[in-house]
């Protein structure tokens, strides 16, 4: 496998992106009735689900009516200018916000394939989808000047009537193209940004019932992961099962059960091919013999147990007793046998970075993104290897 240290460059310098304001921050009329005549429903829309404001209190600081609001998003009536700058007040984003959506946005979290769909409320679900947008533009604002990898994501469709067995093969054929052959795979957030995926972990603002989700935005394959998961195995393995659902389901309804246990195979699979493990996993459940093969492979024991079964090498009544004992050991939530600090990704903050290194401010990255520079540095966040990056030079 070939992977690039630092997989995005520069495309051109930065233009002036320089705002027109007066000396208290007010844009200027002719910047707001630009702005008016632009205006685009769905992104007020956004701006509420990311925000996860009620329209009465979205109302409150736009000075208007919840009906108002309402009409607004419904694309029934247009917000005057000074409304149009209040509402970019109350949700912290410049006034081009409101003009710029997505090529093909996303309505509604129905759109995305949610890992813990059961355990979080369209609310949470509608968040996280909002949050993704918000990634997709800061990642469109870097491409006024940065190349990102080309989107190179294998194709595979797999229905829902599909045996395993057609699972299992998209997998290996996955890895074949990815050129791992039967070795584990050593990064699997670096190696799904080396094919043009834009991977990031959530932010404080979602809630961390949100486990993982993924789906594609204008063309531009996206994998958001929990930021509460710190153990390295089970977020490697949550990075491959939403590689499987960009690989098999992109055109496939999310929210299928079926679907789920088809993304988990894929994961199971992708990170350790059936043939190799089934040579070296343990013909009954013995814990301690599967220590090392976590190791190895970067997986779980959980997961490791899952392929035992699936393989038939521990019957069911095996399986499910290895189970119990699982629960009963408290390791659904700390599992012995750690392998290191859990992946990270890191592409949208290199690309930042060379932004920085080429004189691109934060200031003029969140002007070309139409958003704060606070919430371009959330997204730099949750898209880096660094916990807190700094802000770039000249914020």
């Amino acid at each position: 496998m070939t992977r690039p240290d630092n997989p995005v460059r520069l495309l051109r310098s930065v233009e002036n992106t320089s705002t027109d304001a007066d000396g208290q921050g007010r844009p200027a009329t002719a910047r707001l009735d630009a702005v008016r005549l632009l205006f685009e429903p769905d992104r007020l829309r956004l701006a509420r689900q990311l925000t996860r404001m009620k329209k009465t209190e979205i109302a409150s600081g736009a000075s208007v009516t919840p009906a108002a609001i309402s009409q607004y998003e419904l694309g029934q009536s247009t917000p005057s200018s000074e409304t149009l700058w209040r509402l970019a007040l109350t949700f912290g984003v410049e006034v081009e916000f409101f003009t710029r959506p997505a090529k093909t946005p996303v309505q509604d979290a129905s759109a995305a394939h949610f890992r813990s769909l059961r355990a979080t409320s369209q609310l949470e679900r509608h968040q996280a989808v909002a949050y993704g947008e918000v990634v997709w533009q800061v990642s469109e604002g870097l491409g006024r000047w940065v190349r990102l990898p080309d989107i190179a994501v294998p194709e595979h469709p797999v229905t829902t009537t599909a045996e395993p067995t057609e699972v299992e093969e998209a997998a290996a054929a996955v890895r074949e193209e990815l050129g791992l052959g039967l070795l584990p795979v050593p990064h699997v957030v670096r190696l799904a940004e080396s094919r043009g995926i834009v991977v990031v972990r959530t932010p404080d603002r979602v809630s961390e019932r949100v486990d993982a989700f993924s789906h594609w935005i204008s063309g531009r394959p996206l994998i958001v992961l929990s930021s509460s998961k710190n153990d390295a195995a089970r977020s490697r393995f949550d990075a491959a099962h939403e590689l499987g659902h960009l690989v098999m389901h992109r055109d496939a309804h999310p929210g299928s059960a079926i679907a789920e246990r088809q993304a988990h195979l894929f994961a199971s699979c992708f990170m350790a091919p059936p043939q190799v493990l089934r040579d070296q996993l343990p013909r009954r459940a013995d814990w301690k013999a599967l220590l090392p093969l976590k190791q190895h492979h970067g997986m779980s024991l959980k997961s490791l147990a899952f392929a035992a079964h699936r393989l038939g090498l521990w019957s069911d009544a095996a399986y499910q007793r290895a189970m119990r004992q699982y629960s009963a050991n408290g390791w659904n939530q700390n599992e012995p046998g750690d392998i290191g600090l859990a992946e990270r990704p890191s592409m949208i903050e290199k690309a930042a970075r060379l932004l920085q290194q080429n004189g691109v401010s934060t200031s003029e990255l969140a002007s070309a993104s139409a958003l704060t520079e606070d919430l371009v540095l959330e997204v730099i966040a949750t898209g880096s290897d660094e916990t807190r990056p700094k802000p770039l030079s000249g914020a």
